[in-house]
């Protein structure tokens, strides 16, 4: 196979990765709105062990080191969108007259 078609199945690959992002974030989104109606904390470190350990069954031992790495990084951006979230859901509780003093 030549480098041109590895390049177009990886740009493909990319293409499907960002769209499921994308859907993992929506999916987030409603956790963060989840967790802040029942008062939890964003973290859950129990959750975030869990996660890892089904990505590197799905992936395979052989890459999990990378997997691990990826998914680190997946949950702090999850965990940071999930704070813009709750922010963005407490500000709208506040009365608008109040906005300003934020």
């Amino acid at each position: 196979m030549e480098l041109k078609e590895l390049r177009q199945q990886i740009d493909e690959i990319d293409a499907q990765i960002a769209q499921l992002f994308a859907q993992r974030m929506q999916c987030s989104a409603r956790v963060a709105q989840y967790k802040y109606e029942n008062g939890m904390c964003i973290r859950d470190e129990e959750r975030n062990l869990e996660i890892k350990a089904n990505a590197v069954n799905f992936a395979g031992e052989d890459i999990a080191p990378y997997v691990r790495r990826l998914y680190d990084e997946i949950l702090n951006i999850s965990r940071d969108f999930q704070r813009e979230v709750m922010i963005s859901v407490d500000k709208d509780t506040v009365p608008p007259q109040e906005h300003h003093s934020l």
